[in-house]
């Protein structure tokens, strides 16, 4: 046979192999031989189903992960969640590092499901760090902390087939109807229009409106508990846009259209890290012995309060005279469940 045609057909076995490979997703998810050989005639491989089918179990024979299911109707491929695909590109040592820090620092801050997905890099990165030969590249992580400022929270437990299916209904544009839990722990079930997702601290929160409405809300993933994805189309507001939306201060309990011009009177050491990360822009700094004044137009907001009261009494609310009295009551109430 002639060497120049053997090799053309060596290149094209390895050029299908490679598009087979690619195609093949992660559990739970799976794809059938057919779907394959669909995909590799519309890529313009001229082959017979036998072909791909004898391809792919010369593949799982060579390959640790590559699994097919044995459903006796539709047969599956997929990749063991716990193996780093053969179709991620070798890392280098900076990309490895950062799928460490993700992994090391923010893995209690995913949503499960997102950590799912994740686990082949968080792996492939340990591979490609321990096999390093520059040591400083194994050691950096040692090096690295993340101190966050607000108490750490555990990610809220989601189910896997709901994030699955409002993800797959954002993707496609339909609306879902979906049994809710409501903060009264009322389920109701709505039509829901999603108009986008957003994670916030260790919880994840679908931005959509419901049923005919118009005005947008948002609600925790972890409280849906049943969803079903509808043919129908989401309907979009009129103008609306996901940014403008979290601008509005809807995350915040509060408005950030709403500003309001504070003045605290801090404990000097307490107050000196805003001397760095000031408030705002106008920010003002007024010093005396002891203490630093501090004036600022902020959002007024719930988190402004929080954050306020965070600081005990090394910190005093001067003005406005309405958010002094309020801090005041509320500090006064807390006083009582400690006089026993």
């Amino acid at each position: 046979m002639n060497k120049k045609i053997e090799s053309n057909r060596v290149d094209k076995k390895i050029c299908r192999c490679i598009e087979i490979l690619r195609k093949i997703p992660a559990k739970p998810h799976k794809i059938s031989t057919s779907q394959l050989y669909d995909h590799l005639e519309r890529m313009g491989f001229n082959v017979s189903k036998r072909t791909v089918q004898r391809d792919l179990k010369e593949l799982q024979s060579c390959l640790n992960g590559l699994e097919v299911d044995e459903h006796k109707d539709l047969p599956g491929w997929s990749w063991d969640q716990k193996v780093s695909s053969i179709m991620i590109p070798a890392m280098d040592p900076e990309v490895a590092i950062a799928f460490r820090m993700i992994e090391k620092f923010f893995y209690n801050m995913l949503p499960s499901e997102i950590v799912k997905k994740l686990s082949r890099y968080f792996n492939a990165a340990k591979k490609a760090l321990s096999s390093h030969e520059n040591s400083n590249f194994i050691d950096w992580e040692k090096k690295i902390r993340f101190l966050p400022r607000s108490m750490p929270l555990l990610p809220a437990k989601t189910q896997s087939d709901v994030v699955e299916k409002i993800y797959n209904a954002l993707f496609h544009q339909k609306k879902i109807r979906g049994l809710y839990k409501r903060r009264d722990q009322v389920e109701a079930e709505y039509v829901f229009n999603p108009l986008g997702m957003v994670l916030r601290d260790s919880v994840m929160y679908l931005v959509a409106t419901v049923w005919q409405y118009e005005d947008p809300r948002h609600y925790a993933i972890h409280r849906f508990l049943k969803v079903e994805i509808l043919e129908d189309d989401v309907s979009v507001p009129d103008g609306f846009d996901l940014d403008d939306y979290l601008e509005q201060g809807s995350f915040w309990y509060g408005s950030a259209n709403r500003k309001i011009f504070i003045e605290l009177a801090f404990e000097q050491f307490t107050g000196s890290h805003l001397l760095e990360t000031p408030l705002s822009q106008d920010q003002e700094v007024i010093e005396q012995p002891g203490k630093l004044i501090i004036k600022a137009t902020v959002n007024d907001s719930q988190q402004l309060r929080w954050w306020i009261l965070g600081f005990g009494e090394k910190v005093e609310v001067l003005q406005p005279d309405t958010l002094r009295e309020e801090i005041k009551e509320i500090l006064t109430k807390a006083t009582l469940n400690y006089d026993t």
